[in-house]
């Protein structure tokens, strides 16, 4: 079967974060945000893969291939790296195309990383939930593999803020609450290579809140990450493993008594 050539390709990369301890502070409780449309349908882990001959997954012999749901106008991030739970050995490739069986979406070496793991991030255009196929090989004719393959879906609350003073984060900070579920690895950041839609003008903070018996629990925090050296530094990123289902709310501050603006997003993993 052939495939169309022409791409539409948004790459996105990032890894590390460090969660610093804080004081708990009283913030009113505000509506969770809804779950992301296509997490029901499908597991957030998706495949593992070995695979050589791919012609840089280009070869539909030789890929593995995976069906994969994703929501109305839904943004994910796929890939072998970055992610919690990826593997990759040797050099990856990953492309999706969609239901018309039109390339959509490709990665060879996830920018910024520098390793040879792949990272897709792509939003659906389509006004409904389209089922699309990952095609999972390696670069040129090389082996590789084992690899696992993972996917985060984008949380639909993403918010803007700007703010001053908030003492690193703990006062005068603009705040949403998201309803997230056991075991949920969460992606929470201002860092647009670490995750995509995210944004970062001046140094960030972000802060993460656990609703315990009516009172809000300060559980993970960040600053500064190392996502991408040069790029994203005084950006933020929070990547935390929610242990009990219930209500969270992220806190957007800067640092110190600093000015600074940003885009908050939360991918689900």
């Amino acid at each position: 079967m052939k495939r169309l050539a022409t791409l539409v390709m948004m790459v996105l990369v990032g890894a590390g974060c460090a969660a610093d301890a804080a004081d708990e502070g009283d913030y009113a409780l505000e509506d969770p945000g809804e779950e992301s449309v296509a997490e029901a349908e499908q597991a957030l882990y998706l495949y593992d893969y070995s695979a050589s001959n791919t012609n840089s997954a280009a070869n539909e012999a030789n890929v593995k291939k995976k069906s994969i749901s994703i929501g109305a106008g839904e943004t994910v991030m796929i890939g072998t790296t970055v992610l919690p739970g990826t593997l990759f050995k040797g050099d990856t490739y990953l492309r999706l195309y969609n239901f018309l069986d039109k390339q959509v979406a490709y990665n060879d070496d996830a920018a910024c990383n520098l390793n040879a793991g792949s990272l897709i991030s792509f939003t659906s255009p389509y006004g409904t939930t389209e089922s699309f196929e990952l095609w999972g090989g390696c670069y040129g004719n090389d082996a590789c593999g084992p690899n696992t393959v993972q996917i985060a879906r984008r949380d639909p609350v993403v918010f803007s803020y700007s703010g001053q003073d908030t003492n690193n984060g703990t006062v005068n900070t603009t705040n949403k609450t998201y309803a997230l579920k056991a075991n949920q690895n969460v992606r929470i950041s201002t860092c647009s290579y670490a995750a995509h839609g995210a944004k970062a003008i001046g140094d960030t903070v972000l802060r993460l809140y656990r609703e315990i018996d009516g009172a809000w629990v300060h559980v993970a925090a960040n600053g500064n990450t190392s996502a991408c050296e040069g790029q994203c530094d005084l950006a933020s990123l929070i990547q935390y493993t929610v242990p009990a289902t219930g209500n969270y709310q992220v806190r957007a501050g800067c640092a110190d008594a600093e000015e600074c603006s940003g885009t908050v997003v939360l991918y689900r993993q």
